[in-house]
């Protein structure tokens, strides 16, 4: 099969970034030809002001993009274009060229882009839904919720506008979930039919000699990801101050990088910038926990999966979509959502002993539920489920 992969990276690399190399190489290891249009945004930062002016009214209509997706489409003849992120080097246009050349298209939905211009419902410490169900997401402009600037979130907010009006997000056959509280979470807000979404979780391609050797597990407590406010780091950093006993390895980078790094004065606290993917392994097989802090809601966490994979627990708030994800006390340990006060105990339970679990379990979830040939399975569905439908209507 022909597949096309259309993806604009992030500034910050994060587990989209990850998902999506880790799909072209499953894809091609598979026998699949496989296209790529990619963009990456950390070509934004070289810009100058009216170059940056010229991105900002592509995401409109973007000629360049148009152009060059027109010219990779009739060189390569994809059977099936399959969309992550297209924001903002891409955009909407993307769609249409598609289906101008009678290409189904897939959107793997990886955040909540499509009703907050934040991507992550979460603004000033905690969950923010104003902008959804609106047809102008006018509440981020007030607050200059996209890249903290009113006129770049007046720019986003009328580009969804537009492209509403013009039902060019209707061009889009099926989309992809990697949750199953994500799918709800859309489908309730936005009126998507529910035949045209589906769920396909994220998956790790693992090898078996990553876990040959055994592994002594340190004293140490890991936060593995991205550092920005939703993801709960900050608030992580202060309760590990409060236990000079215990330590906590961070690592990661993003926006509040600058912010955790003042934290490595106190001597259980260590700070790394992302490391080799090879590597990050070797850290959680080492730590007492993996924890997950965050104050969003996550989608499907990558270090979830990575923790599963290696028998780890995982300690993540009690809320809707955790709950799905985790069961507690058995493959995971929920506290209270919201309560950090609750996560501390539990991070002295563990540091303690008091609390132990079977890493069998664990692996036994990811092997069920995360691994390449489940996630192939299911995409493979998809996929030949379009080609039989646009073989019907042509």
């Amino acid at each position: 099969m022909r597949i096309l992969l259309v993806y604009n990276r992030y500034q910050y690399r994060g587990g989209e970034d990850t998902h999506v190399d880790s799909l072209l190489k499953l894809l091609k290891d598979k026998g699949h030809q496989v296209g790529i249009y990619i963009k990456d945004s950390r070509e934004i930062n070289e810009k100058n002001f009216f170059e940056k002016l010229k991105i900002g009214l592509g995401m409109f209509w973007n000629l360049k993009a148009e152009k060059e997706l027109s010219k990779l489409i009739r060189d390569f003849k994809p059977e099936v274009a399959h969309f992550h992120n297209i924001y903002p080097l891409i955009g909407p246009v993307a769609y249409r060229v598609c289906k101008k050349f009678k290409i189904p298209v897939v959107q793997t939905i990886h955040n909540y882009k499509f009703m907050c211009p934040k991507n992550s419902l979460f603004r000033d410490g905690k969950i923010c839904e104003l902008c959804v169900k609106k047809r102008f997401f006018y509440p981020s402009v007030i607050y200059g919720c996209y890249h903290n600037s009113r006129s770049t979130s007046l720019v986003y907010g009328l580009t969804f506008l537009v492209h509403n009006l013009i039902k060019t997000y209707n061009l889009i056959d099926i989309f992809i979930f990697p949750s199953q509280f994500t799918r709800d979470y859309y489908v309730e807000a936005l009126g998507l039919p529910k035949e045209k979404t589906i769920v396909v979780p994220y998956f790790l391609d693992i090898k078996k000699d990553q876990f040959k050797k055994h592994t002594e597990e340190k004293d140490y407590f890991l936060f593995l990801g991205r550092l920005s406010e939703e993801k709960g780091v900050k608030e992580l950093l202060e309760i590990f101050k409060s236990l000079p006993k215990i330590k906590l390895l961070v690592i990661g980078d993003g926006p509040l990088k600058g912010e955790t790094k003042k934290y490595q004065k106190y001597k259980n606290i260590i700070i790394k910038e992302f490391i080799d993917h090879g590597k990050i392994f070797s850290y959680i097989l080492k730590a007492k926990a993996v924890i997950v802090p965050s104050l969003w809601y996550e989608v499907l966490p990558n270090v979830v999966l990575e923790s599963f994979a290696c028998g780890k627990l995982v300690l993540a708030p009690a809320n809707r979509n955790f709950g799905n994800i985790i069961n507690n006390n058995v493959t995971g340990l929920l506290y209270k959502n919201g309560d950090f006060g609750d996560l501390r105990k539990k991070i002295i339970m563990i540091a303690t002993k008091k609390l132990i679990f079977k890493e069998t379990k664990m692996r036994k979830e990811f092997n069920k539920e995360y691994t390449p040939q489940v996630h192939y399975s299911l995409l493979m569905e998809v996929y030949n489920s379009l080609l039989k439908k646009h073989e019907r209507l042509n």
